[in-house]
């Protein structure tokens, strides 16, 4: 599991958008990014969540979004990205999602 705890926006370093990507490269059947401690997310963060769900479809892995705040999930509804990730209310939901 990733989780995002800081804010992430244009001032977010390169590499803190790289993060949830990070875990792809050991293969788990599934990838929980845990959205509960992130205060705030533009389209950088969005970005880099999408990168992430790309890298994690190459090769097969699952990777679902759990508990974003209202900021983040309006972001995903406004920009249509909560049809593209599967989202869970919590990382106990996403993680009992069948695969």
């Amino acid at each position: 599991m990733a989780c995002c705890s800081r804010l992430l926006s244009l001032c977010t370093p390169p590499t803190a958008c790289a993060a949830p990507r990070s875990p792809v490269v050991l293969r788990p059947s599934r990838l929980v990014v845990g959205l509960s401690g992130l205060g705030f997310c533009d389209s950088v963060c969005l970005n880099a969540l999408l990168g992430a769900l790309a890298a994690a479809r190459a090769v097969g892995v699952e990777l679902l979004l759990a508990a974003p705040g209202a900021q983040a999930r309006r972001l995903l509804e406004v920009t249509g990205a909560d049809e593209v990730f599967t989202v869970r209310p919590s990382v106990r939901a996403a993680l009992a999602t069948p695969g």
